[in-house]
Formats: C-alpha cells, structure tokens, sequence
C-alpha cells in the first residue's frame, strides 16, 4: 500500500525535473555576439553600429535609406538555451529538485509532515533563488503542498484512532451516595435556621431595650 501523499510527491518531483531539461534543452533565449542576454544598451548598440556602417558605406543616404541599407541590425545575433545563456545563476534551479527529493524520500520512507514540510521550505528557497524560472517551478511546490496535506490529515485520523477510550481531558467524578448526601443537605438546612433564630431573637432584644429606654423618665 502506497503512503500518504505518494502520487503527489511523485508528480512534484518529475515536474522539477522536468524543469531542468526543459531550461537546458527546450527553452531558447536570443544572446548577443558576446553570448550575453540582450538589453537595452546592447540594443542600442548594435542598431547604432549598423546604422554607423550603412552611412559610412554611402554618404549620400538619408535617414530612409540608411534604414533600408542595413541587412542585420543586430549581428552576431544568436540563440541559447535559458539554462546556459544565464550561468551560472541558472544552477539555482538544481535546489527545487533536491528540495523535491528529499520530499518524495520522506513521503516513502513514512516520515512526518514536519520533514515534508521542510522540504517545501527548501523548495520555495530554490524556487526564488531561480529567478526566471520561478513560475515553472509552481506545479512542484503545489505538489509538495498536497502530499504535507495528505500526510497531516493521514497522521491526525491515526491519532483518534489510537487515543485512548475517554481520553486524557475526561474528568472523573466521584461516586456520592444518595442518603449521604440527602443527610448532609438537612444538616445545612438545621444549621442555618438555627443561625436566623438566633439572629431574630438578638434583634427582638435590641429593639425592646430601645423601647424600656425610652419610656423611662428622663431629669
């Protein structure tokens, strides 16, 4: 039986390199005669060059006909693969596939979804460092994600399982015999009756040594 999240550490980790040979072999970018990637500068100094030489060859152009006499305003221009026209920033993109193995070997071996999860850190690190290919590398850590959810959710549905009959958080109750407590509630009751009498009978007291004190003849 396959462990959770198998299939979608799987497709990550064909989808990084899958990237990789897509970046060396597939993916073509134009250079310069330097074997540079073009830029704006460089644009404009080849336009300026050919437009140089055109002139140069025939005074009497116009600006019409120096646009119409050059043949190539770039020269040297030619095409390279993304992954070696951008060296050796493009090596970046060998650490989204070891963040995606090292996934794909803790979803085999049964890990937990701690190891998976630092896995898909160290994917989006690659991933950022990579740059122009970041967007390609979205399908891995969308696959990454999906196997830690996998995985979380297996490991959650294995711990109700295996928790306990009442759990730990059940508080348990001592058994109270029905006549005890019946007895212990008169007492109360007796106790604080008592209690009021005494307390009427000191206000009844008080209030008739007010009045005797009152009707005494006063000097």
């Amino acid at each position: 039986m396959q462990p959770p999240g198998y299939r979608a550490a799987m497709s990550a980790l064909i989808a990084a390199v899958a990237v990789v040979i897509l970046s060396f072999f597939v993916l073509k970018t134009p250079v310069d005669r330097d074997g540079d990637l073009y830029s704006s500068y460089t644009l404009l100094a080849d336009w300026t060059t050919s437009a140089i030489d055109a002139a140069t060859a025939d005074p009497s152009l116009d600006a019409a006909g120096i646009a119409e006499a050059v043949e190539e305003w770039t020269p040297g221009r030619d095409e390279k693969s993304m992954a070696v026209a951008l060296m050796p920033w493009s090596l970046a993109i060998f650490l989204p596939v070891i963040g995606a193995g090292i996934a794909f070997w803790a979803v085999r071996r049964r890990a937990g979804s701690r190891v998976v999860n630092r896995a898909l850190y160290a994917t989006l690190f690659g991933a950022i460092l990579s740059m122009n290919f970041m967007i390609l590398f979205i399908p891995v850590l969308l696959g990454i994600g999906i196997a830690m959810f996998q995985i979380r959710k297996a490991e959650m549905a294995e711990a109700l399982v295996n928790r306990p009959a009442g759990g730990d958080d059940v508080i348990d109750l001592d058994e109270v015999d029905a006549e005890e407590l019946g007895e212990d509630v008169l007492e109360d009751e007796e106790a604080l009756a008592a209690e009021e009498e005494a307390v009427a009978e000191a206000e009844a007291e008080a209030i008739e040594v007010d009045v005797v004190a009152d009707d005494e003849p006063k000097d």
